[in-house]
Parts: C-alpha cells; structure tokens; sequence
C-alpha cells in the first residue's frame, strides 16, 4: 500500500476515480463519431460540475479536494472531444 497523502489528494482522486466512467463513455462516443452525442453528455458534465462549485459544504470529498478541483475536472471532460467535425 503506498504512503499517507495529503486530504486534497487522496479526495481529488476520489473525485476523478468518479469521473472516469462517465469520461470513458464520452470517449466512446466521440470515437464513433457520435459527436453531436459526445458534446451534449460534455455539456451535461460541465454544467454538474459548475454546479458544485459554489457553497461546498464542509466535511465534503470537494471541500476536502480543494477550491480548483472542479475547474481542473471540466478540463478532463474536453479533452476526449474532437476539435471539428
């Protein structure tokens, strides 16, 4: 088992661990080229994550990841989409 990790780091994880199926999904999409598909469930993701992003209540996985980690988040959700069709 690896070392003890700072609160935010071990709680950014979690949130990105989370994350990840939905991210898969919206690569699997985009690499169909099911584009129009893709950016509706990117929009999906951002608008749930600038959702969380004002009045986290403490003692919460986001209060302890961190103020950025849902901006760093959004950014994981852009990457998988194609820059034009």
């Amino acid at each position: 088992m690896g070392g003890v990790r700072g609160g935010d780091e071990a709680a950014s994880e979690i949130l990105e661990e989370l994350l990840q199926p939905e991210l898969n999904d919206l690569s699997r999409r985009a690499a169909l080229g099911l584009h129009d598909a893709a950016r509706q469930m990117a929009i999906g993701l951002l608008r749930g994550l600038a959702n969380c992003r004002d009045d986290i209540p403490d003692g919460t996985v986001l209060a302890y990841a961190g103020p950025d980690v849902t901006d760093d988040l959004a950014w994981s959700c852009a990457t998988p989409l194609p820059t034009s069709t």
